[in-house]
């Protein structure tokens, strides 16, 4: 064996550093699973008349997206803008100790198109890039125009179980309605694929030969099914309480800070979490006013996207992580409720009110200065169940007091059969993920909180033996996903 053949080859780096990409590299700050990440991106103009068309690229498990070099060169030279970033764990971009997932990724890719103002793409993805553009097509379908796949990993939901085919298998598809179609490609796969691909006027014709998709054929006869994310799903799939994620949440918050008995706040712990030895008793009461937005621009219909909420949070420890257990919530909307069942809030129906500020100088309006007062109630079925009252006093830039830790909640759905109902259908401990979680205009002051005996409800077992801060805030993020532990 001569030298060379023995050298040791060059190190590359974590995030290869030392590798050179074909075009210049930028970063995306942003925030996954609570940690702050960077995400490594190549935005390329056209080479030729541009066509006011952008296609993102999607690589593979085992690359970054510097091998679609050729690729490229080929849609640039044809007039698109190309967009290839690498992923969170790949390529350039950092290799956090996070819960990966499509649905991540996915959320990833649309966070990086709305920072670079793209609206509709065509999405081509290889490999296992495959899935992650089928789960970007899936969960942002009014910005997708093509979906192009290359021997793509598969098709496959995982977050469902598979079923089997039966003759219209093809028309149960979780695809809006025409114009997309279901369609064979050559390799045997099924890709959904603009019916307007098949005419010589579609800005498909003029696309290179390695980014063209298979021409549409009729779909399968079969009956179509049911649709909808939750019930009562629909035939058109619109009646249901919950849309499919991506969620987006912003509201305003008054917040008070307690402590309990340790012993009533241990009771309320599922198997898997423990008291936290440095903190147990300690809590956080909190009355919010949302506002909800998914795919369908609800926050155009204000009853449905306003809600008022309210629910504690205590430390406890699951593991050695510190972490937010949710025992008691209230929301006055049957949205909101669906959708914090589906992440395992236990959200009974109550009413919350909070007290407002607003631009203009009033007597109505406290201030958000120092002496500004914020009042809070939760009430249900006409019981008092919680007041609070906050005094801001100086502004705050560390917010981890307020929101610091995870939150594990407790998805747990019964079983109604005769001889399975101490068998729960669904009971299991689930992290909550926030995607790009903000907090600004952070006020702390002093605060007030009792929780009044109501019958039927158990929260006064809560009951602060003293109070610290109050807080007023606003927040914001997103939920595109959640980590069963």
């Amino acid at each position: 064996m001569t030298d060379s053949a023995s050298a040791p080859l060059p190190a590359l780096g974590i995030c290869l550093e030392d590798y050179e990409y074909p075009y210049p590299v930028r970063f995306l700050p942003l925030t996954n699973d609570l940690q702050p990440v960077a995400m490594a991106y190549m935005d390329i103009p056209p080479r030729a008349e541009p066509n006011g068309q952008t296609v993102v690229l999607i690589h593979g498990k085992a690359f970054g997206c510097y091998y679609f070099q050729n690729v490229i060169e080929a849609l640039t030279g044809a007039g698109y803008r190309v967009v290839a970033p690498d992923q969170i764990g790949w390529g350039k971009s950092p290799k956090p100790d996070i819960h990966y997932s499509f649905q991540l990724l996915a959320a990833n890719t649309a966070a990086l198109l709305d920072h670079l103002g793209v609206g509709n793409v065509a999405v081509l993805g290889h490999s296992t890039g495959g899935m992650t553009a089928t789960r970007f097509t899936l969960t942002y379908p009014d910005r997708v125009t093509h979906l192009v796949l290359e021997d793509q990993l598969g098709l496959v939901d995982y977050r469902t179980r598979p079923r089997p085919r039966s003759p219209g298998w093809a028309t149960s598809r979780r695809f809006p309605p025409p114009p997309w179609r279901i369609s064979p490609t050559p390799r045997g796969w099924w890709s959904p694929t603009a019916a307007t691909s098949r005419t010589s006027s579609s800005p498909a014709s003029s696309w290179p030969n390695c980014c063209r998709s298979s021409p549409a054929d009729p779909i399968p006869e079969g009956r179509l099914m049911l649709k909808g994310y939750t019930v009562p799903l629909s035939p058109l799939g619109i009646a249901n309480l919950a849309t499919k994620p991506p969620w987006h949440y912003a509201g305003s918050i008054v917040a008070v800070e307690f402590w309990t008995d340790p012993a009533a706040a241990a009771a309320t712990l599922p198997d898997g979490l423990t008291p936290d030895p440095d903190s147990n008793g300690h809590g956080l009461a909190m009355f919010i006013d949302w506002q909800f937005n998914g795919s369908r621009d609800e926050y155009l219909d204000p009853l449905r996207s306003q809600y008022h909420e309210f629910f504690v949070l205590l430390d406890a420890r699951w593991q050695d992580t510190p972490v937010s257990w949710c025992p008691y919530i209230y929301v006055d909307n049957d949205h909101a409720m669906a959708r914090g069942w589906i992440q395992g809030f236990p959200k009974k129906l109550g009413t919350v009110a909070q007290t407002r500020t607003f631009a203009g100088p009033n007597q109505a309006a406290p201030a958000l200065a120092a002496g500004g007062k914020f009042g809070a109630t939760a009430a249900t079925a006409g019981y008092r169940l919680a007041n609070a009252q906050v005094t801001l006093q100086a502004a705050v830039s560390d917010t981890s007091a307020m929101i610091g830790r995870p939150t594990v909640n407790l998805r747990h759905f019964p079983n109604l059969s005769a001889g399975e109902q101490d068998k729960p259908a669904v009971h299991e401990l689930v992290m909550a993920i926030y995607d790009n979680q903000t907090i600004t205009d952070a006020w702390a002051g002093t605060g007030e909180l009792n929780f009044p005996e109501a019958p039927g409800e158990e929260l006064h077992a809560l009951n602060p033996v003293r109070t610290g801060a109050g807080f007023q805030f606003t927040l914001s993020y997103s939920v595109t996903d959640l980590r069963t532990l």
